[in-house]
């Protein structure tokens, strides 16, 4: 059997310029993929489009999405690849990095880093 053969409706996802890498079936998200592989690359949020945590920028590759919160993913952002890791269904090996941070060029906090500050508030109250 070829190698394309095996791995059909199966595809090769790297995160960031490190080569990691892990396998994702064409049906399955990319983040859910990730975590099943026991990876934590990509910061993880509610898994359903409408945080915002798990945004990636797709350098190369074939994709589609699901639904993703208009808030949380611009039409300036979806231009530059950017969506969101929990909707993004693979249709071929596919080149991401995490596009949380500062990426949008806007100078405003990201998402991730509002969620890890009010963990760390939290986690701040229960050590009092």
């Amino acid at each position: 059997m070829a190698a394309n053969e095996a791995r059909a409706g199966r595809y090769r996802i790297r995160v960031g310029c490190d080569g990691i890498e892990f396998e994702c079936r064409e049906s399955q998200p990319v983040l859910l993929a990730m975590c099943a592989a026991g990876r934590k690359d990509l910061p993880v949020g509610c898994r359903s489009g409408g945080c915002g945590v798990c945004r990636v920028r797709v350098l190369a590759g074939e994709y589609e999405t699901g639904t993703m919160s208009a808030e949380r993913v611009t039409p300036t952002q979806r231009a530059r690849g950017e969506v969101l890791a929990c909707q993004l269904l693979p249709r071929s090996d596919l080149d991401i990095e995490p596009a949380g941070g500062l990426a949008d060029g806007g100078g405003r906090q990201s998402d991730y880093e509002r969620f890890v500050a009010r963990l760390k508030i939290i986690q701040e109250g229960e050590g009092s």
